[in-house]
């Protein structure tokens, strides 16, 4: 038996970040209605975000000094994911890792003003 399923085409950068944000602004719709489905690494990307902003506005050299660290680990993370899947795309898996949490951080908090 078959079975067909019907996937949406990411195939632009917006559609990709529309994505992000639409799975943030659900997963925190989802964490208002079930208090029992937070977890400690739903929130990280947005704690992280928002702390390189005010750590970036209060020491400006400390914050760069974070995000670069951040663009680094990110970097990583893509060489990786290259490596893995053997397509030596790097700087593809290293704009998707930054969107994705960019703009799930963004969703995470349009979702907190949504029903």
């Amino acid at each position: 038996m078959k079975v067909l399923h019907y996937r949406t085409s990411l195939n632009t950068w917006k559609k990709f970040i529309k994505q992000a944000m639409k799975y943030g602004i659900g997963r925190m719709q989802a964490i208002k209605l079930h208090l029992g489905l937070a977890r400690w690494f739903h929130f990280f990307p947005l704690f992280y975000f928002l702390l390189s902003v005010v750590i970036l506005l209060l020491e400006p050299m400390f914050g760069i000094l974070l995000i670069l660290t951040s663009l680094f680990v990110c970097f990583l993370a893509a060489l990786y994911l290259s490596i893995s899947k053997r397509t030596g795309k790097v700087h593809i898996y290293f704009t998707l890792i930054l969107l994705w949490l960019i703009f799930y951080s963004i969703g995470l908090i349009k979702g907190i003003g949504k029903k």
